[in-house]
């Protein structure tokens, strides 16, 4: 019987492709025909033809079945723990399981990949949303509109849409619907452009190849993981030479009393020692003050600037440190952490600091 199941769902799977081809000739016959407008463009969408838990998994999501999606997609991750794309699925299936928490740590592992953060950050913020917390749905969105990379403004169209409802008060939208509203898209799901647009190339900001980045910015541990696709530092805008000894941080847009403290290296290549010293939330909301969780290596400074990202996967730990000495003494930049795969999070933390002094 179970042979016999597998057999149909080939079959099915053989059918369905052999239909979307012969409906896609046709489609390009009619478009050479004339029949649709120029810089039309049609998408050929070619079903994934290995059977594997995380091609199973998206079917079953898609078709509203949860549960037996989750049961898929905890194998694709078990086989695949790392991988940013199946993590974002499982999320979206636990989300539907009612197990809005595990989802947001699968997403909390795509951190650090510049195609697949923003839509994580998204996702994290339609479940913020969902649960009625729209200050945090707010502050994702807010995260998903600025590139890890430089922090500059990014057009990720989801997001501003996903703001301006959040503002006026309207309802979350529902599950079904946000791996479409988000962009996400399935693998080995290709897209083929029949009709090219002239002069207006067609533009995805979740389509594009990651960037990968040769330049290590800080020192690897036993226990570290430093992410391998760090954020270089900025080369836009060369910093100053910061002077070696002690620096100190104040934060503008998170708790009263917020602050980071950090040293410059004696010959001022690197930022090292660095302590945050604030508020956490947690995921219900609370506020707390913890110690000792802060970067265990260094950060290295390149023409004034230092960005990257540090991982301890044992805490499930995560750090993003950006900042550029606008001077020989004073510098500005973000911070950010999370703890225990998203049970504690700083958030973005924007920041200005000065020198105070030798070592």
């Amino acid at each position: 019987m179970k042979m016999m199941r597998l057999t149909n769902y080939r079959l099915c799977t053989y059918g369905m492709a052999l239909c979307l081809a012969v409906s896609t000739a046709l489609s390009n016959t009619a478009l050479a025909a004339g029949e649709k407008p120029e810089g039309y463009t049609a998408r050929l969408f070619v079903l994934p033809i290995e059977d594997t838990p995380l091609s199973r998994g998206i079917t079953l999501y898609k078709e509203g079945k949860y549960e037996d999606a989750l049961e898929q997609l905890q194998k694709a991750v078990a086989a695949n723990p790392n991988d940013a794309l199946t993590n974002l699925w499982l999320g979206l299936a636990l989300e539907g399981n009612k197990k809005p928490y595990e989802a947001m740590a699968a997403w909390r592992k795509c951190y650090g990949n510049s195609k697949w953060e923003p839509i994580a950050d998204y996702l994290k913020a339609l479940s913020w949303w969902k649960l009625g917390n729209t200050n945090d749905a707010i502050n994702y969105l807010n995260d998903a509109l600025v590139n890890l990379k430089d922090s500059k403004p990014v057009d990720f169209k989801p997001a501003k849409e996903a703001m301006q409802q959040v503002k006026a008060g309207q309802a979350v939208p529902p599950l079904s619907q946000w791996a479409d509203l988000s962009t996400l898209t399935a693998p080995q799901v290709e897209e083929q452009t029949t009709v090219p647009v002239k002069n207006n190339p067609t533009k995805g900001t979740t389509d594009r190849p990651a960037k990968t980045d040769n330049k290590n910015t800080s020192t690897n541990t036993n226990t570290t993981n430093n992410d391998k696709k760090e954020v270089e530092a900025a080369s836009v805008l060369p910093g100053a030479t910061p002077k070696a000894g002690k620096w100190l941080a104040v934060v503008s847009n998170g708790y009263k009393g917020d602050k980071l403290t950090f040293t410059v290296s004696a010959d001022g290549k690197r930022v090292e020692n660095v302590e945050f010293i604030g508020n956490w939330r947690s995921r219900s909301s609370r506020t707390e003050v913890l110690i000792n969780l802060d970067p265990p290596n260094p950060f290295g400074v390149s023409k004034g600037n230092f960005s990257a990202v540090q991982r301890v996967e044992k805490s499930r730990m995560w750090w993003e440190f950006i900042g550029r000495f606008t001077t020989a003494t004073s510098a500005e930049g973000s911070y950010r952490c999370a703890f225990a795969g998203g049970e504690y999070d700083t958030y973005k933390l924007k920041w200005t600091a000065k020198y105070v002094g030798s070592n």
